[in-house]
């Protein structure tokens, strides 16, 4: 079904003679053929758009906001401390693997560069908040967030 969907796009971007298409492994209507495309699918929509992209204002803005989300994520990743894992990991994980399914689906069907600018904002949150509560800076603090921090301080 996602190697169809993904022949659909190609079809559409065809059809309506689509500027931001970006060539893509076509995917096999198999599990190794997704699994050997799922890290490029991750990263093509966490890293797409990039400048020599943008054709029009439109895109500039998606490319900004690409930048944005970059370097927040490498904020990030380097404010890590090393702490004891919080009593309710096993949801944090559930919303982070949660964001980098919603990455990876997006990555697979899409190859045209302004869906995947829409597909993959529902993953965001899912995606940028397990990696806050990581962090050195307590970005969290407020009372309605108590009960994802660990209980022993």
């Amino acid at each position: 079904m996602i190697a169809k969907k993904q022949a659909e796009f190609y079809f559409v971007a065809e059809r309506e003679n689509a500027q931001s298409v970006v060539e893509v492994t076509r995917l096999d209507p198999t599990w190794m053929s997704l699994a050997m495309e799922a890290p490029a699918a991750f990263l093509r929509t966490l890293f797409l758009p990039m400048p020599h992209h943008a054709h029009n204002m439109l895109m500039w803005f998606s490319v900004l906001e690409n930048f944005f989300i970059l370097g927040i994520i490498v904020l990030l990743i380097f404010s890590f401390k090393k702490q004891k894992l919080p009593h309710n990991f096993g949801l944090i994980l559930a919303f982070f693997i949660f964001g980098c399914t919603i990455f990876i689906l997006s990555g697979w069907v899409t190859p045209i560069i302004g869906a995947l600018v829409r597909y993959k904002v529902p993953g965001l949150p899912f995606f940028l908040f397990p990696l806050t509560l990581f962090s050195y800076k307590n970005w969290m603090s407020g009372s309605q967030f108590k009960w994802f921090k660990s209980s022993d301080k």
